[in-house]
């Protein structure tokens, strides 16, 4: 049993540093657009939980459907399956998707890094930040999820949803959909507001990522 994580948008491996559980693979969102996460999940020999965190969640919803056969089991943290708001559906406009990459130039520009912290990738540029903020301006794969349920894909999945109860990125609608989506998902609300939730609940995450590799 492998563990894939797929990280969110600007973040390092280090936004992992809290949490305990086996890390495999874990893929920055600039390896997840270039396709690696899809190429290494559709060529695993063996079956694999797939840990995703805000961009990396969308991700993987969006890769599942085409390897169910392979997946064992998902962890989503602050996921979602259409970033942007629309017809009866809550998410971000364009100036506040626009705010996140001017927040991170901020926090780029601070020399103090706290414990904790997520940092970005080294590797991160202009044009891989503007890569991932349009994969969040055009996503969206309610449809394709809902028809993979339709289907019976996911009627033997198990799968565990975290969202803080106030998350000004994703908020709380975006897990309610999941939860309609997966048949044995279970929703765990975070109390405030805080979207780094590897950070938050390491020692929940952790758990939920034990039980997915031992129910074999």
């Amino acid at each position: 049993m492998k563990v894939f994580v797929v990280n969110g948008w600007a973040a390092s491996p280090e936004a992992w540093s809290l949490c305990a559980f086996r890390r495999d693979m874990v893929f920055s969102y600039i390896d997840a657009l270039n396709g690696l996460f899809e190429e290494e999940l559709a060529k695993c020999g063996e079956r694999v939980v797939c840990v995703g965190w805000s961009m990396g969640a969308s991700v993987i919803l969006q890769t599942i459907s085409k390897h169910i056969d392979k997946v064992q089991g998902l962890v989503l943290l602050a996921g979602t399956s259409r970033m942007m708001a629309g017809e009866n559906w809550r998410g971000m406009n364009e100036i506040r998707l626009r705010a996140l990459k001017r927040g991170l130039m901020i926090s780029l520009a601070d020399s103090l890094k706290l414990p904790g912290t997520v940092l970005p990738y080294a590797q991160d540029s202009d044009e891989n930040l503007e890569r991932g903020l349009e994969f969040l301006r055009t996503l969206d794969c309610r449809e394709a999820l809902a028809d993979a349920k339709r289907k019976g894909l996911f009627d033997s999945l198990k799968v565990y949803l975290f969202q803080s109860e106030n998350d000004a990125v994703v908020p709380r609608h975006n897990a309610e959909f999941l939860k309609e989506v997966f048949p044995l998902s279970s929703l765990v609300y975070v109390a405030g507001s805080e979207h780094a939730l590897p950070v938050v609940i390491p020692r929940e995450i952790d758990q939920a990522v034990e039980e997915l590799v031992q129910n074999v």
